[in-house]
């Protein structure tokens, strides 16, 4: 597990991308929980830092795919693949991601 910032750093509804062990993750905060997912659309590599996060779907800013940040999964492509998730864990007050932990 990795710190990548305060727990403080999101509110609801919104995301930012990092870099965790050379890995691009994107993590979204939904209802107060964190999820750390790929940081690319998996259709044409775009990332997803500047897409629009509404509830827990995540609109690639490119194609308009659309994913849910909880499973990953692809929701409405073009993106016939769903994103990679990764393991978060909150402890005194910080985010950690898990990259060795994808699922």
């Amino acid at each position: 597990m990795t710190p990548v910032f305060p727990v403080s750093a999101l509110d609801d509804g919104e995301t930012a991308a990092c870099r965790v062990g050379g890995v691009e993750v994107l993590v979204s905060r939904v209802d107060g929980r964190y999820y750390a997912t790929s940081a690319r659309c998996p259709h044409a590599g775009q990332s997803l830092a500047g897409g629009r996060l509404q509830g827990c779907e995540l609109r690639c800013p490119l194609h308009a795919a659309v994913f849910d940040v909880r499973d990953g999964r692809c929701l409405r492509g073009p993106s016939p693949e769903n994103l990679l998730r990764y393991p978060v864990t909150i402890d005194r007050g910080r985010v950690f991601v898990d990259v060795a932990g994808v699922r």
